[in-house]
């Protein structure tokens, strides 16, 4: 047991790293919503549009992965998750959060399924 975990440690780290982010967005982005005094319809819609993403995502993985090959695909898309969460203040506009949500939604559940 102890040589399977030593095995895959990294790759259960940076999944904990990524999970953990992507919880910490979803509270954060949440309240900024708030204060940027979003209404609840709008913030309830580009929260949703996480998980349209997330879901629409192993839809389109067979071609992502097997497209770039499943290391590649990893790297791409933990950076654009990445880059698509760092966009947020600079376009602070219901529709651009909820593009942003969607493609950090898209990217991530891609990265769990590589």
């Amino acid at each position: 047991m102890r040589s399977a975990v030593l095995s895959v440690w990294a790759v259960i780290l940076s999944a904990f790293f990524l999970q953990a982010g992507s919880g910490l967005q979803t509270d954060t982005i949440a309240v900024r919503a708030d204060i940027e005094s979003f209404s609840s319809t709008t913030i309830g819609l580009m929260m949703a549009a996480y998980y349209v993403g997330f879901s629409l995502a192993p839809l389109a993985g067979r071609a992502v992965i097997g497209g770039v090959g499943h290391v590649r695909a990893i790297v791409i898309l933990s950076a654009t998750a990445a880059a698509s969460i760092c966009a947020h203040p600079f376009l602070v506009t219901p529709a651009a959060w909820s593009a942003f949500r969607f493609v950090s939604g898209f990217s991530l559940s891609l990265t769990y399924v590589a």
